[in-house]
């Protein structure tokens, strides 16, 4: 069984040089992923008539099959896109707004999403709504509580984040969706970290649409990414390119929408064989206390833990600081990291605080955070917003 921490760099084509802690925002695919994919790409070179014609929609159907076995979702509820942003956009023009019509989000929701919201509602001249939730949002009774007091007869549609970007915080999905469904108001969960990352059941949340990432925490390749629909929304969702299948609806109207390279999702369900033979239950434990073991780590430069009503491989703290920080202090820190400690990062300015946030993976170890923390202390990074 391979050890978790050094020895499983082994597994992934990572520069060794590189103290990689940024797993969150591209992930990283395992060698044998990679392999998997390169069969494909050579599968369809050596026919690529016959593969585009009569193979590749059978395989889609049957990858996301297998993928719904891991998600808890039959496959004919689910589509695959490029990405979660490329599945929220897709919902969204597939809205039939008016004006006046809200839709409703936080102000963590992420920023390629919202910016897709506003753009949307510009259009049918519809109202954005975003809520306020701050830096700390409390538990789960007060963000149920607060973001359900902002429903209104205007509202059409909730759009949740799983688990936020910026901040890291693991929103209770469940509860939000019932909420506003009960209210009669639609939802769309983007899940672009929770497939992976925590146990995820896609049907059990309820909402009426959920996309989710699997080039991040699921271990398949770039551009690999999934929409779920449910049986009542599933009529009404089309691809955001009209192709030759269109009339046959969702989701086989989705499976060809003009030639381009299939191959990261048909390594879907070799990425999640990955994930379990690794042991999902053994992965999530390992990256759910490193990566607490870094915010401890990071507490003595005092650094403060965006707190989160559950645990998640992913953790957000704010530095210290005594004036707001800008984007660019965040650009400045990555860019600085990369560059004169050859450690890749993310930051984040959020709400004028200046936040780190952790990623843990099964390749990291605790040395990893130890040395970002003492980069970050030489680097007098605590201090430089404090001008």
């Amino acid at each position: 069984m391979t050890r978790f921490g050094r020895e499983a760099r082994a597994l992934f084509a990572l520069d060794p040089a590189i103290t990689f802690l940024n797993h969150g925002s591209f992930g990283a695919t395992p060698l044998d992923v990679l392999a998997a994919q390169d069969r494909f790409r050579a599968e369809l070179e050596r026919d690529p008539d016959g593969f585009f014609r009569y193979r590749l929609r059978p395989a889609l159907r049957e990858a996301a099959a297998k993928l719904g076995e891991f998600i808890g979702a039959s496959g004919d509820t689910l589509v695959f896109c490029d990405n979660a942003t490329t599945g929220v956009n897709t919902v969204l023009r597939s809205l039939d707004l008016s004006p006046g019509d809200e839709i409703l989000y936080t102000d963590h929701t992420y920023n390629a999403v919202h910016l897709a919201i506003e753009a949307v509602c510009a259009e049918a001249r519809a109202v954005p709504k975003r809520i306020a939730l701050g830096l700390d949002p409390g538990g789960d009774d007060e963000i149920v509580a607060r973001l359900t007091e902002e429903m209104m007869p205007r509202t059409k549609l909730a759009v949740f984040d799983h688990i936020t970007s910026p901040t890291a915080i693991v929103m209770p999905v469940e509860r939000l969706t019932r909420a506003f469904k009960e209210r009669g108001i639609r939802v769309l969960l983007d899940a672009a970290h929770a497939p992976g990352q925590i146990e995820f059941d896609v049907t059990a949340i309820g909402a009426d649409w959920v996309t989710g990432n699997c080039h991040k925490w699921l271990f398949a390749p770039k551009g690999s990414a999934f929409l779920y629909a449910s049986k009542e929304a599933a009529p009404f969702t089309r691809p955001l390119i009209v192709s030759h299948f269109i009339a046959e609806g969702f989701p086989s109207g989705f499976d060809y929408l003009g030639t381009n390279d299939p191959t990261s999702f048909l390594s879907i369900p070799v990425a999640c064989e990955f994930f379990q033979r690794l042991g999902a239950g053994r992965v999530r434990a390992h990256n759910h206390a490193l990566v607490r073991e870094g915010a401890e780590i990071f507490s003595r430069l005092g650094a403060k833990r965006i707190p989160s009503p559950r645990a998640a491989s992913m953790i957000s703290l704010a530095l210290p600081q005594s004036r707001a920080a800008l984007p660019q202090d965040a650009l400045d820190l990555m860019l600085g990291m990369k560059e004169r400690r050859r450690i890749n990062m993310a930051a984040h300015a959020f709400a004028g605080a200046l936040l780190v946030r952790l990623s843990a993976q099964i390749y990291n170890e605790r040395d990893d955070y130890e040395r970002f923390a003492q980069a970050l202390s030489d680097d007098g990074w605590p201090a430089r917003v404090s001008k």
